[in-house]
Formats: structure tokens, C-alpha cells, sequence
């Protein structure tokens, strides 16, 4: 297996504030732009020299909206003209812009910086459209079933936990946002100081450095200091609600199970650690997964996820199913029994550090999943896919057993089980 370094380089360099990292890949044809401004839903509330401000939960997708249109034109317009697909997604700490494109690449790039840096004016009736159509977004997002069960299991895990909060926020929420709560959040957190331009492609970097140093030099820098006081009320170690039942427009019975840790923050490795224990458990290789599927508790949808922003996560596993109490029980005994009796093996680490290593060296031939993977893993402190494996490497069963307990109490887990009307 050819050594990561052989297919892929990284050069950093910081630019104006701006960190700009490159990824290059030699002999692709497509070029990947992808812009994060470190902005998201968790952010509710900051201090600016000794005095607090209130963000309303949704305005930070609510920009995204507004700022992926140029001149009363949807950006995805203007990328196409260059032969680009775009998009942008806001997430619970970040917003992030990005373009995909097999030629014109730094016409795009530069679409993408104007995107988030050229200073902007919001106007009272280009919101009040955005407020109806987010709306509407919101409502249908509301009735979908999965997002239903998902939302009321994080309300029931967390008191006062920002990730609790709503992306795009609620019908009312976004009500509050005006021209000036979009002017200062955006004066605030799209400086080039607060955001990291990632490039992937086979494209020369001293050039592509060169071109980025003209561009971004015309921006003005922003030195507004601010601090982050979404996470001023301490959180109860415990969930607020233990079980809850829903109806909605599905066909058949959707369960969660979600689990508060016992355990406050999270480092990198631990998180790694985790999706890990994860997948050795409830992976679809795993003797759990064939018990559960041919017992015919589970099928297709059954799912397992870490979910996790910064140092802070929670796991979560759902499904549809016929009989949810008697998948419940079948969960709840798995995981008492890996607890108190059989805890994680060194055959299951072994296979299961094998296939997750495997996995980072095919990320090398998929351009389009490496960009991604490696923005959020710059963004956790790991600036290499080399470091990633290193990690992976560096875990022990010891470290795993201990973690078992703190990532999977039984007595800490929230069930939401949503219901055909």
C-alpha cells in the first residue's frame, strides 16, 4: 500500500488572517473550493468587550441564504456559467461554502471568496421573502418523521446544551431577525481571521498562493474580539426526559435510543475511540447486527452515529421496526452484556483499527470525500490523514474498555419512539 504522502500533499499558509490549506492531488480532473467561517447554530451568545449579545436561534443558516445570492442572483447560477456545481451548509459550529469543478477553477475561487467576504447590505423585503421561505422549511422538516424523532431525543437529552439547538431555528425565532442582527453577526464572524479556505486539486501551489495573496488582500480585515458565552449554564450530568412517544406520518414504528455520556468533554482520540466502539458493536459486521437482522427487529435503516461537534458528543442508534419494545430490550441487553460481561476484544480492535486505517488510504482516490474529511478533521486539531492513522494506531483495549462505560450508560439513554397516527 503506497504511503499517503505519495498521493497526497498538504501546504498551509496563513494569508491576510485567512488559513488557507491545499490539498494536492496529483492526476484528477476535478478542483474542489470549500470555505468555512466558524459560525453556527451552537453560538447564541457572545460578548463584545464586557457586553453580551443574544443571536436568535437560525440566523446563522439564515445568512447562508442570504449570502449564497449575489445581486438578487443565486449563486449557483454564476458558479455554473463556469462549469461548477456549488452549495453551502450550515452546521453547529461552522458554515461552509463550497464549489466542485473541472474547469475555470480559480474564476470559481474567487466567486467563492466575493461569496463570503465582499461586505454586504440586507434589505427589509429580500428578509422577509428569506422568512417565509425558511419557514416553510422548517415546517416540512417538522413533519418528517426521522428529524421529528431526532429533535425530541436531543431536547429530552439536553437542559441547557446548545447542540440541542435547531439549525435553521424555529417560525418564531427567525421572526426576530432583522437587517441589523443579520449586519452585526455578519460584521462579527465572516472575517478572514475566522475562517480557513481548503483547496483540493491538481493545481500548481505556487500559483495557486500567489493568486489567493492578490484576492484576499482587497477584503478589509475585520478585529472585532469576541467571546463565545454559549456554554455559561452548567448542564445537569443527567437527561431532562427519559422516554417519549410521538406520531407521525410514518408507516411503521421509527425507535431512537440516544445516550448522555458520563463524561463532560471529549478529546479527538476519545472521539475516535468512540466510533470505533461503535462500530464494533452495532457495525453490520458484527454478530449483534446479524442477531438483530434475522430476528427481523431491523432492516435496512437501522443506523449508528456519533454524533459530535468540537469536544462534545453523543451516540445515537435508530431504526424502523415492527416490534420497537422488543428491539429496545434486545439493545439494552447487548450493551449491559458488553458492560458487565464480555467487554471489547483484542480480535474485534484489531480487525476493527484494520478496516478504519483501510478506509483512510481509500479516501486518497476519492477527491470529493477527501476534501470534506480532512476540513473536519483540521477542524478537530488533526491536520493530516497521517495523524489520523497515528491515532487510530495509538489505541489501546484498555483505553476502549474504560471509555465503554462513560459513552454507554444505560441509565443516561433517552428512547423516543415515533408512532404511525
Amino acid at each position: 500500500m503506497k504511503a499517503l504522502t505519495e498521493k497526497v500533499k498538504i501546504y498551509e499558509e496563513e494569508i491576510e488572517g485567512l488559513k488557507v490549506v491545499f490539498i494536492k492531488r496529483l492526476d484528477i480532473s476535478s478542483s474542489f473550493g470549500l470555505l468555512t467561517v466558524k459560525l453556527g447554530s451552537m453560538i447564541t451568545t457572545l460578548k463584545i468587550e464586557n457586553k453580551e449579545f443574544s443571536l436568535p436561534d437560525g440566523v446563522a443558516h439564515f445568512l447562508e441564504h442570504r449570502l449564497f445570492e449575489i445581486n438578487g442572483r443565486d449563486a449557483t447560477e454564476l458558479f455554473s456559467k463556469f462549469g461548477a456545481d456549488a452549495n453551502a451548509f450550515t452546521g453547529r459550529k461552522n458554515m461552509t461554502f463550497y464549489f466542485t469543478t473541472t474547469s475555470n477553477f480559480f474564476d470559481c475561487m474567487n466567486l467563492l471568496l466575493d461569496l463570503v467576504f465582499t461586505e454586504k447590505s440586507f434589505l427589509k423585503k429580500t428578509i422577509k421573502r428569506e422568512k417565509m421561505i425558511i419557514a416553510n422549511e422548517i415546517t416540512m422538516y417538522d413533519d418528517e418523521p426521522y428529524y421529528l424523532g431526532y429533535q425530541n431525543m436531543v431536547d429530552a437529552m439536553f437542559w441547557f446544551n446548545p447542540l440541542k439547538k435547531k439549525v435553521a431555528g424555529t417560525v418564531d425565532s427567525i421572526e426576530a431577525i432583522n437587517p441589523e442582527i443579520l449586519s452585526f453577526t455578519y460584521n462579527t464572524f465572516f472575517s478572514k481571521k475566522n475562517s480557513i479556505l481548503f483547496i483540493l486539486g491538481d493545481i500548481d501551489e505556487s500559483e495557486l498562493f500567489d493568486k489567493i495573496r492578490k484576492k484576499v488582500k482587497i477584503y478589509k480585515n475585520n478585529d472585532i474580539k469576541f467571546i463565545d458565552e454559549s456554554f455559561k449554564y452548567i448542564e445537569p450530568a443527567y437527561p431532562k426526559v427519559r422516554k417519549i412517544q410521538l406520531k407521525s406520518r410514518t408507516t411503521k414504528d421509527l425507535v431512537f435510543i440516544g445516550f448522555k455520556p458520563k463524561k463532560d468533554k471529549f478529546t479527538i482520540e476519545e472521539i475516535i475511540a468512540s466510533n470505533l466502539i461503535l462500530e464494533i458493536i452495532f457495525g453490520s459486521m458484527s454478530p449483534f447486527y446479524d442477531s438483530l437482522f434475522s430476528k427481523g427487529l431491523i432492516d435496512d435503516s437501522f443506523n449508528y452515529a456519533l454524533d459530535w461537534e468540537g469536544d462534545y458528543c453523543f451516540p445515537i442508534i435508530s431504526s424502523y421496526t415492527d416490534q420497537p419494545d422488543t428491539l429496545l430490550v434486545e439493545l439494552n441487553k447487548e450493551i449491559e452484556r458488553r458492560l458487565f460481561n464480555t467487554n471489547i476484544t483484542e480480535e474485534e480492535l484489531t480487525l476493527s483499527k484494520s478496516n478504519a486505517i483501510g478506509g483512510a488510504y481509500m479516501l486518497a482516490d476519492n477527491p470529493s470525500n477527501l476534501i470534506g474529511e480532512i476540513s473536519t478533521l483540521y477542524l478537530s486539531q488533526v491536520p493530516t490523514l497521517e495523524k489520523y492513522i497515528d491515532i487510530l494506531k495509538s489505541l489501546n483495549l484498555i483505553e476502549l474498555n474504560d471509555l465503554l462505560s462513560k459513552l454507554l450508560p444505560i441509565d443516561n439513554s433517552v428512547t423516543v419512539t415515533v408512532k404511525p397516527y
